[in-house]
């Protein structure tokens, strides 16, 4: 085979080969605060979000029922720099080193109500609408949320919970989604009958894929009963895979065998 052909055929390869960026990692500069869960637009002086040598550190130390915590600042399309298309993959990956008590805040207790909530909002329906949301109940005792999908594009839930010792111990929660469906996954904790977390997964209608992830903002929400709550994080971050379209690829392919050739 000639030169010229190696050359083309290897550009075809190169340009059609999968490229995986992490546009978002959760630092204290770049997400936005939230309290009382969907309450948009409004930043309390209870929510934290501080910088650690290993992620970040949300903290949450209001009373009671007070639920919060933090967004991206900016939808996945904003942070991509383009639109999100079908030919894209987006995975959220969550991975929490541990959960306690804020000891300043009085009658701390267990991770329950809404406990922990994470995923993926619509930056239109902060303020609690169902449209364009992918969150992940996972809440340690039955006054609150199951181990379920909330407020979402989708509905599951299992009469179940989860372990409140193993989710303080640290967990993993992982979304990926692409043009066919999505599928989330917990691993490192247990639910309370000691069964694994299940799977999550179902199919996209035409559009939603890119409608509902490309206005999409990561999510991570905390709260105790009765009391604070500290979330070690050691990663909370928005990774794109994205494959350029075959007339893309050999379009780049066919330009560099005719700067080849023209060499000769």
């Amino acid at each position: 085979m000639k030169l010229a052909n190696r050359l083309f055929f290897l550009s075809l390869a190169l340009s059609c080969s999968a490229q995986a960026a992490t546009i978002f990692q959760a630092s204290s500069t770049n997400t936005t605060n939230f309290s009382n869960n969907f309450s948009g637009g409004t930043t309390a002086s209870n929510i934290a979000v501080t910088d650690s040598g290993s992620g970040v550190i949300l903290t949450n130390d209001g009373p009671n029922f007070f639920a919060g915590g933090f967004t991206s600042t900016d939808t996945i399309s904003t942070l991509l720099g383009a639109p999100l298309s079908d030919t894209d993959k987006v995975t959220l990956t969550f991975t929490v080193s541990s959960v306690s008590s804020v000891s300043s805040v009085s009658g701390s207790g267990e991770l329950r109500s809404r406990g922990i909530e994470l995923g993926l909002v619509s930056a239109s329906a902060l303020d609690g609408g169902a449209t364009g949301n992918l969150i992940l109940g996972f809440s340690g005792a039955a006054n609150g949320s199951k181990y379920e999908l909330m407020n979402s594009i989708d509905t599951y839930s299992i009469n179940n919970f989860v372990s409140q010792s193993t989710a303080s111990d640290g967990f993993s929660v992982t979304i990926s989604a692409d043009v066919n469906g999505y599928t989330i996954s917990a691993t490192d904790a247990l639910l309370n009958n000691g069964a694994a977390p299940p799977d999550i997964s179902n199919t996209f209608e035409p559009g939603e894929f890119t409608a509902v992830f490309g206005s999409g903002l990561l999510y991570f929400s905390a709260q105790q009963r009765n009391g604070g709550v500290d979330v070690a994080i050691s990663e909370a971050s928005i990774e794109v895979t994205s494959i350029p379209e075959p007339s893309v690829a050999a379009l780049l392919g066919l330009g560099l065998l005719a700067v080849s050739r023209r060499r000769r």
